[in-house]
């Protein structure tokens, strides 16, 4: 996804309504990995985003492709209340649902959808059972042939140890997230009977690495994402990149193996 996209600038400027200045700009920059792995494909319809929140990627794909139909799943009313508003200004609501609803059990048939995507959610599960559950509901709705992709957080992010030292200090750079390897990332997409064919990583450093209360922490926060982005266009980086995921297909025939 290019800057000069007309699309993610409407995205960008809805998100710098609820944020400060800086952060939409260095959050959608990130946000571009989840980009990357998606592919519509012309005979794809409906599209499917478990875990949506603001519901950024979905608006972003309705508005490129006037011929797709998207629905959002969140357990979060106020993020679903913003995305309906949202959807409206960018003339897609009549193509868009919102749906409070639990992304482990979401309210459609056996492979309803034409593509599953699940951006940055199934870290804050509370353990890795409950994330498989996720990626085996993901692949659940999809159609047989259909894409699914999946990006969480990267165990090989250098910046985790970091973090993670910082975090038994103070509360404040404190996480309770669940970070994955990527091979067992793909070894959980596989189980859920899918077939990973794509991989990518993006974001070697963080906001949250520096704290808001500290003075100048925007200024700082803005030079280390421009000189770390440096090494953005080195794919064999991707592996250590804070944010990975992966862009499967639902084969033919294949069943979640239990």
């Amino acid at each position: 996804m290019r800057k000069s996209d007309p699309s993610i600038k409407e995205i960008e400027s809805l998100l710098r309504r609820i944020s400060s200045p800086h952060h939409p700009r260095t959050y959608l920059d990130l946000k571009k990995v989840d980009r990357d792995l998606t592919r519509i494909k012309p005979q794809d319809r409906i599209i499917v985003e478990a875990g949506a929140g603001l519901c950024l990627d979905l608006l972003y794909w309705l508005r490129r492709y006037t011929s797709l139909y998207g629905l959002a799943i969140d357990l979060d009313r106020k993020a679903l209340t913003i995305a309906k508003s949202w959807a409206k200004e960018l003339n897609v609501h009549s193509r868009s649902d919102f749906c409070r609803a639990d992304a482990l059990n979401q309210p459609l048939r056996n492979g309803q959808a034409d593509v599953s995507v699940s951006f940055s959610s199934i870290e804050h599960q509370p353990d890795r059972k409950l994330a498989q559950q996720w990626i085996d509901e993901m692949s659940r709705i999809t159609r047989e042939r259909g894409t699914v992709v999946i990006t969480t957080s990267n165990q090989l992010w250098p910046s985790r140890a970091i973090l993670q030292a910082l975090g038994r200090i103070s509360k404040v750079w404190k996480t309770d997230e669940l970070f994955f390897h990527p091979y067992n990332l793909r070894s959980m997409i596989e189980n859920a009977g899918l077939h990973p064919v794509a991989f990518a990583g993006r974001g070697f450093y963080y906001r949250n690495l520096i704290p808001p209360n500290v003075r100048g922490s925007a200024r700082l926060h803005l030079g280390l994402l421009k000189f770390l982005n440096i090494f953005q266009s080195f794919s064999c980086l991707g592996i250590i990149s804070g944010r990975i995921g992966f862009r499967a297909v639902k084969k033919r025939g294949r069943q979640v193996i239990s």
